[in-house]
């Protein structure tokens, strides 16, 4: 019965994530913190960071990843799977919705405004959502250099992902020799 309880605690967390993470990822990882760390006490900080973190290194949607990380912390394998299943059913379903009406209306113009509202509301998410990850997963300056250093990469040369994962997991692998006396 306990077990059964964590699911649907599990199913209705994330079932609130999607509905309320407009703007995709950073929504997303925002109020997935929000519900697995602070509320639920699922995962630490440094936790949540792994789970994003192991998220990201999969294919597919990035944001969305982790919460079956966190799902199966909580929940083991059924928990992981519920997890899923409550991101992005409700998602699925919202966005043939929203798809088949903003086709109909496409002409109109508080469709325009709409669409347009949305773009910095994304963005300012995802910048809350950096300052958060930041506090807990940037512990030595060198990991902060190495951030800005990844962030310059993608930016200015548009290097593929997986070589800059796998470049910085190189140098994150040396940097606790370096950083020693």
């Amino acid at each position: 019965m306990d077990n059964l309880k964590t699911l649907l605690e599990i199913f209705w967390s994330f079932l609130q994530v999607s509905l309320t993470s407009l703007g995709g990822g950073g929504a997303i990882l925002l109020e997935s913190q929000r519900q697995a760390v602070t509320l639920h006490h699922w995962v630490t900080p440094s936790e949540f960071n792994e789970a994003v973190t192991l998220g990201q290194l999969m294919p597919g949607s990035s944001g969305g990843l982790g919460v079956v990380v966190i799902g199966y912390q909580a929940g083991g394998w059924l928990g992981g799977i519920i997890a899923a299943i409550g991101l992005y059913l409700p998602a699925a379903i919202l966005t043939g919705l929203v798809t088949h009406l903003s086709q109909r209306w496409q002409h109109s113009s508080w469709m325009g405004a709409l669409q347009q509202a949305i773009v910095p509301i994304s963005l300012g998410l995802l910048v809350v959502m950096a300052g958060l990850f930041s506090k807990t997963a940037i512990r030595h300056w060198q990991e902060g250099g190495l951030v800005l250093i990844v962030a310059l990469a993608y930016w200015r040369w548009h290097l593929n992902p997986i070589l800059i994962i796998l470049a910085t997991a190189w140098i994150g692998f040396w940097l606790p020799f370096a950083a020693s006396p």
